[in-house]
Order: C-alpha cells, then structure tokens, then sequence
C-alpha cells in the first residue's frame, strides 16, 4: 500500500491536452496533481507516450471519482450531440 503522500496515477491517456484540463480541473476541486510524460506526448512523428495524472494516495479516491463523473459527462454530452446531428439529418 502506498503512502499517503506518494504519487499513484489516477488517470492516464496518449492526449497531453486532456490530461492538461483533467489536471486543472481536479486542481479546481482541490486536489493537488501533476502530469508525468507530458513533453514525451507531443513530438512530431513520434507514437503518443501514455501519460499520466498523479494524486497524492491519499486522494486517490476522491480523485477517480471526480474523473469517473466528469467522463460520464463527457460521454452524454457526445451522445446527445450525435442524436441532435442525426435529427438535423433527417
């Protein structure tokens, strides 16, 4: 088990701008972070690098479970939006 001050990836992702706003927004909420692998992400002609978004342990949880509502979010807002294109079709 981690200590509770040490870092542990709470999210990762190959996209460095959305690991940027998932940073700000659990900043927002509080929650200290850091991005690990972000200068590695957007070199030209490279694969994109997993890179990863680090909480303390001890907010760990707290931190997934902002993350967990934020992409449930996500993901309704797209579905609403392709069901809004798909009317706009018809």
């Amino acid at each position: 088990m981690a200590a509770p001050d040490e870092l542990v990836e709470a999210y990762s992702t190959n996209d460095a701008y959305e690991a940027e706003v998932l940073r700000l927004a659990l900043q927002d909420e509080g929650i200290p972070c850091e991005i690990d692998g972000e200068g590695q992400a957007g070199l030209p002609g490279l694969v994109a690098l997993e890179v990863k978004v680090l909480v303390r342990a001890e907010d760990l949880e707290r931190a997934q479970s902002l993350l967990n509502d934020r992409m449930r979010a996500k993901d309704a807002n797209q579905e609403e939006e392709e069901a809004e294109g798909s009317e706009d079709e018809g």
